[in-house]
C-alpha cells in the first residue's frame, strides 16, 4: 500500500535528517525546477567548452563528414539541405 503526503512549504528549504546526518532537502517545485534547469545550462557549457578545445586542437569533423556518418550509421537523411 502507498502513501501520498502533502506538503506546503513557505520558507526556505527543509533539510531531513536522522540521527544528525543529512538524509534529503524538501523544496518548493519551482525552485527545484530551477535547480534543474541551471544544470542543464552548466552542463551544456560544459560540453561546448570541450568540443571547441577539441576542435580548436584539431579533433574536429566537418559537418559534412558527421553527416555521412549519421545517413550511413542510423540510415536516415542527411538533413540540411539534402
Amino acid at each position: 500500500m502507498s502513501s501520498i503526503a502533502t506538503i506546503t512549504i513557505s520558507g526556505p528549504p527543509e533539510t531531513l535528517a536522522s540521527l544528525g546526518t543529512r538524509r534529503a532537502v524538501v523544496l518548493p517545485l519551482d525552485e527545484y525546477e530551477a535547480l534543474l534547469d541551471r544544470l542543464e545550462e552548466l552542463e551544456d557549457i560544459i560540453d561546448s567548452r570541450i568540443a571547441l578545445a577539441e576542435y580548436q586542437a584539431g579533433q574536429g569533423r566537418s559537418l559534412q563528414a558527421y553527416l555521412a556518418e549519421r545517413k550511413e550509421r542510423y540510415r536516415v537523411s542527411g538533413g540540411l539541405g539534402e
